[in-house]
């Protein structure tokens, strides 16, 4: 095992604890939590048996294993910025008709005072 396999299980073996405790505080939902656990594990494996991605970049037509994995990751790294995009336009939203709510009970509560 070369010495950048061994840094890579440590990262593995970090990001899964940490995927852990925030599980278990309750900050990753069970879906998340189980779809980044089925992520780390396969990275693991990836570093422990490099050669899989040689057969599985056979498999659907690309030269190098080394190649599929920079594909893959250029794909999900896209996907995710997409997801926070979208929550982020979500609180976005969600502030905006906070703020006027605020804003519209603060203008009523003006508007009784002069009355009296």
């Amino acid at each position: 095992m070369t010495i950048i396999q061994i840094f890579f299980l440590l990262f593995i073996f970090f990001a899964i604890a940490r995927l852990l405790r925030q599980f278990r505080k309750q900050h990753v939902a069970p879906w998340n939590f189980l779809l980044w656990f089925i992520f780390w594990i396969g990275v693991g494996l990836v570093v422990v048996l490099p050669n899989t991605t040689d057969v599985a970049a056979q498999l659907v037509g690309i030269g190098r294993g080394a190649d599929l994995v920079v594909y893959l990751a250029i794909c999900l790294i896209f996907y995710l910025i997409f997801r926070v995009f979208v929550r982020l336009e979500h609180f976005e939203q969600q502030i905006t008709k906070l703020v006027r709510n605020i804003a519209l009970e603060a203008h009523k509560q003006e508007q009784e005072k002069e009355k009296k």
